[in-house]
């Protein structure tokens, strides 16, 4: 008998209706998500990371400073393991020399504290990907 309900056009237009609905507060709220994460990804940092800084800890401290309001638990970083042993890295090794920011954008930031291990980073998917320089010129497959 619940059915009979189902097949009357004023229940399917109802249910349609919210439907539609749900579908536009998820948009709105990835789309609200998608910016908080690129306002993160380019917007300023102020840190210094000393030479002798594990890298694992660099990006520790990356996280943390990326927390914001559209992104309560900041960046995720995936470190790609393959891209690792391209670059002859570890998570362990420093990047051996001091680097500072004063308001520079935190992806070009990490970018000159990986490139002298032989990695960079991209973010793909709302991830920042760490890996070696050769790898992430290559395309993703579809």
């Amino acid at each position: 008998m619940a059915w009979i309900g189902w097949r009357r056009p004023r229940t399917r237009l109802v249910t349609l209706m919210i439907v539609i609905a749900l579908i536009a507060v998820g948009l709105r709220y990835w789309k609200w998500t998608q910016q908080g994460l690129e306002d993160a990804w380019y917007g300023p940092v102020t840190m210094h990371v000393g030479g002798n800084t594990p890298l694992l800890d660099v990006l520790k401290r990356l996280k943390v400073r990326s927390v914001s309001s559209r992104v309560p638990n900041g960046l995720s970083f995936y470190v790609d393991p393959v891209g690792l042993q391209e670059a002859n890295t570890t998570l362990a090794m420093a990047p051996g020399s001091d680097f500072d920011a004063r308001g520079e954008p935190l992806n070009i930031f990490l970018n000159r504290i990986l490139e002298p291990m032989g990695l960079a980073c991209d973010l793909q998917n709302g991830l920042v990907t760490v890996t070696s320089k050769e790898s992430l010129d290559v395309p993703l497959a579809p």
